[in-house]
């Protein structure tokens, strides 16, 4: 998502890293938008709980925000060209190499930066499955019990902890005193 004129990014920050990835310029920018989403206005489906006669209300997706742009719109084709054509994209190409979809609805904090710690290719010093060793949001289990996380998400300050635990260089700032 490419937010689009907003002024209402909520947190950003700046990790650097001793480790760069291939043909990407450190410091890496992360922005984390905040917007104000609207109701879920479109239930897909329902399912009765055998042990209750209550719908359960299931979801697909969200609707995204009037103030944002999806990236594969004519706009958000434009935008990202433009970006590309003034070398605007510096992380992007190794941030996508490591996309990864959240395990868990609140786990947007940890899974942001597992990819950020891959595609800076910071070793986590342990395996991850047979001998690779490679980030995944289990490994960030220091701050912050993950089993709390999963009910409640991460706050930036968090975000930080997690992130200097695994040996990064962390600036943390809130939106309100940052521009874009």
């Amino acid at each position: 998502i490419i937010a689009a004129q907003t002024p209402t990014i909520a947190n950003s920050f700046s990790i650097m890293s001793g480790q760069s990835p291939p043909n990407a310029a450190a410091p890496f920018t992360v922005l984390a938008a905040s917007t104000v989403v609207p109701p879920v206005t479109g239930v897909t489906g329902t399912k009765t709980s055998k042990t209750s006669s209550r719908p359960k209300r299931t979801f697909y997706r969200r609707p995204m925000p009037d103030t944002c742009v999806a990236l594969s719109s004519p706009e958000g084709r434009k935008i990202f060209t433009s970006a590309h054509n003034s070398q605007g994209l510096k992380s992007f190409f190794p941030l996508m190499e490591q996309f990864s979809t959240q395990t868990e609805p609140a786990y947007c904090g940890p899974t942001t930066l597992v990819v950020i710690l891959n595609a800076l290719a910071v070793d986590p010093r342990r395996t991850w499955k047979g001998p690779w060793r490679w980030y995944e949001e289990s490994f960030l289990n220091c701050c912050v019990d993950l089993e709390e996380v999963k009910k409640t998400g991460i706050t930036l300050g968090t975000f930080e902890c997690l992130a200097k635990c695994q040996g990064l260089t962390v600036e943390a700032r809130h939106g309100a005193d940052a521009s874009i």
